[in-house]
């Protein structure tokens, strides 16, 4: 009986051999080493995009489309869909970490800070105007950048 016990090892150390592997598979699910996606930046993930969001119930849906050369659109969806944006140039964006800066020229216009980095659907971003003023809104849909009417004056 003396031999039998010498065989199997303590229960404590059964116990400490499978924390360095319970710690690595955690560490390899953190990590996405396990065959999952990479974790997602806004910087990935806005660009060739529509954020659309509605400023207020009963208002027009408005939107900011991202493309790929750092150009973003600002713009509305007429009650039809159809997407359309004032006259004038394009701005540009700039991402780091959550934030957005929207630039006319070399000036700030806008600072966008998003909740997560890949927007979609009920998430939430905050929108920073020249004078200070902050608002939250809640996005609607996010879809895939597409060509933007001009809107003419009447």
């Amino acid at each position: 009986m003396l031999a039998r016990h010498r065989q199997s090892p303590p229960k404590y150390r059964r116990t400490m051999n499978l924390l360095p592997t319970s710690l690595l598979a955690v560490a390899a699910v953190l990590c996405g080493a396990c065959g999952g996606e990479d974790v997602a930046t806004l910087k990935d993930s806005l660009p060739g995009n529509r954020v659309c969001f509605q400023p207020e119930p009963g208002a027009f849906e408005q939107f900011f489309q991202f493309d790929e050369t750092g150009k973003v659109i600002f713009g509305m969806l007429d009650k039809a869909g159809k997407a359309l944006r004032p006259p004038g140039k394009a701005a540009t964006f700039e991402v780091k970490k959550l934030t957005v800066t929207i630039k006319e020229g070399e000036a700030t216009r806008l600072v966008l800070t998003f909740a997560q980095a890949a927007p979609d659907k009920g998430g939430t971003f905050t929108v920073k105007d020249t004078d200070g003023t902050v608002k939250t809104r809640t996005i609607s849909k996010v879809t895939p950048a597409s060509p933007v009417g001009i809107i003419r004056p009447r």
